[in-house]
């Protein structure tokens, strides 16, 4: 029975969260933070496996604003879903660079050699300039040259911004 409470508790703060943002947006408001510190850590880590992209999406980027680093493991998990949505992958990205863990430099160096999307190996690189850990400065700097897309390139540029 307290398995049972503990998923219903679970999924109500993860429609919580989903409705909140989702009616901030719909009204022309801007998310404050508000929507992101109310529901518990323990429901965002479990939305991160729900079918729906878009609570996949929203949990991700609520973990990233609190910058908790707990949230490291199961968001690195998140990302083993083979399936999944460009845009859940980019706001796990952006969430890995804001967490400030130097643990996600591997997973976002991988990413910029994995990833087909322009758009998600640019994240990946502004995530890496983000942590500004040494070792990413190489690949950062390769990218600014080697990356076929513009935009990578561009955010790479911007990336090496964070070094002093």
């Amino acid at each position: 029975m307290a398995r049972i409470l503990r998923i219903l508790h679970v999924l109500a703060a993860a429609t919580a969260l989903v409705v909140a943002v989702g009616a901030a947006e719909r009204d022309g408001a801007r998310a404050n933070g508000w929507e992101h510190t109310t529901v518990p850590i323990e429901a965002l880590f479990e939305a991160l496996r729900f079918d729906d992209p878009v609570t996949r999406a929203r949990a991700a980027e609520s973990l990233g604003y609190r910058r908790e680093p707990e949230a490291f493991a199961p968001l690195r998990a998140a990302l083993e879903r083979p399936e999944d949505d460009p845009n859940v992958r980019s706001a796990i990205y952006t969430a890995l660079g804001a967490l400030g863990d130097p643990r996600a430099v591997p997973v976002l160096q991988d990413c910029l050699d994995r990833e087909q999307r322009a758009e998600l190996r640019a994240e990946c690189v502004a995530a890496l300039g983000r942590l500004a850990q040494p070792e990413s400065l190489p690949r950062i700097i390769a990218a600014t040259r080697d990356d076929p897309s513009i935009l990578v390139r561009s955010r790479a540029v911007d990336a090496l911004g964070h070094y002093d």
